[in-house]
């Protein structure tokens, strides 16, 4: 991989955070790597698609209570859940009464570390979801949380908010760049703090409502017609 990169033209990659950390990895000029942000098909999560009947299968398919957090995606190691876990224990009891979190692709290590803070009744584990179910898992989130400690970009940020969710994310790498100020942040190493933004997402009527405006707003940022169109552009400079 490394002769790969010295010896391309061009290197390009999905955001300025990586294309800083490519720079410094390889040392190399940074000027020799572009990015080219990846996008979210808005309309595909838009909620107007999602009928009452299609939501009410997606909550029955999957066993999903009334409210909930939602981590999407994978259990890597660089996805933080055993912290998440360790946040959402720390919630008010009766918040976690109300809410529960729903872990998708998870593993043995996730499952323990639930046990070992008291909150496996509590959590819902999903396996690998289909393209046509994942609008539905989000919009029925009260919540979408984000703990990795990096990210290259975060695609699964986009398409929370394009679901109309409100967001909180962790605050390195990639994740500032990608949501500006549209999410509620907090150091991914920090179990109380991550708790604490859970909680008032969770509580805050007025901030949810905040949250999910910019969110929609934010999507607007990213199409993949003008990332193609970049990367047209990219190739087409080296001839």
């Amino acid at each position: 991989a490394e002769n790969l990169v010295m010896k391309s033209t061009k290197v390009v990659t999905v955001s300025d955070y990586s294309r800083k950390d490519i720079a410094d990895y390889f040392n190399m000029d940074a000027s020799k790597i572009e990015f080219v942000y990846n996008a979210v098909n808005a309309e595909e999560f838009s909620r107007d698609k999602s009928t009452s009947e299609y939501l009410h299968g997606i909550r029955k398919k999957y066993g999903l209570p009334e409210k909930y957090i939602l981590h999407f995606r994978s259990c890597a190691t660089n996805k933080n859940i055993n912290t998440l876990i360790r946040a959402y224990a720390m919630l008010p009891e009766n918040l976690r009464d109300e809410y529960s979190l729903v872990i998708t692709n998870p593993n043995n290590k996730i499952r323990k570390c639930a046990g070992e803070n008291g909150v496996s009744d509590r959590i819902i584990y999903t396996e690998q979801i289909p393209a046509e179910d994942r609008p539905g898992i989000y919009q029925l989130a009260s919540l979408f949380a984000w703990p990795s400690y990096i990210e290259g970009f975060g695609i699964p940020l986009l398409e929370a908010q394009a679901s109309g969710v409100p967001v909180i994310s962790s605050n390195t790498t990639s994740m500032p760049e990608v949501c500006g100020n549209s999410v509620i942040y907090f150091d991914p190493y920090d179990t109380a703090g991550m708790s604490e933004a859970m909680r008032r997402c969770l509580t805050d009527e007025i901030l949810r409502s905040e949250l999910i405006a910019k969110g929609y707003e934010n999507i607007k940022r990213f199409s993949w017609d003008e990332s193609a169109k970049k990367f047209h552009d990219i190739i087409t400079s080296l001839y």
